[in-house]
């Protein structure tokens, strides 16, 4: 799996902005050419990995490609107290968080053949 870096939305003093304004659709991975087994496989066992090894408690992983949301689970716990777990639905603070978010909004996953 090759992993290219390509920004996709504009910052400015407002805030993030989409350059098109379309809606992403849930799709499978091989919709877009990319295999359901090495996705879940890969992101389970690096989301598993992290937590195990106590670099956060929890997180949430979306992957999208081509405007198709491929892939969206939660792991873990809202804390290291292991009180609330993550949802798919939970909401972050977008200001909180934004130095780790950057990385991987603009990270598209291309998959050879």
């Amino acid at each position: 799996m090759q992993i290219l870096g390509q920004f996709w939305v504009q910052i400015n003093s407002f805030g993030i902005q989409l350059e098109k304004q379309e809606r992403f659709s849930y799709a499978i991975p091989e919709a877009v050419n990319l295999s359901s087994k090495i996705i879940d496989t890969e992101i389970d066992s690096i989301a598993n990995f992290a937590i195990a090894q106590g670099a956060f408690p929890g997180c949430q992983v979306l992957v999208a490609k081509d405007m198709n949301i491929i892939f969206h689970r939660a792991y873990g716990y809202h804390t290291f107290d292991k009180k609330q777990k993550v949802q798919t639905t939970d909401v972050y603070d977008l200001a909180s968080v934004t130095k780790i978010e950057v990385a991987p909004i603009s990270w598209t996953i291309n998959q050879e053949s």
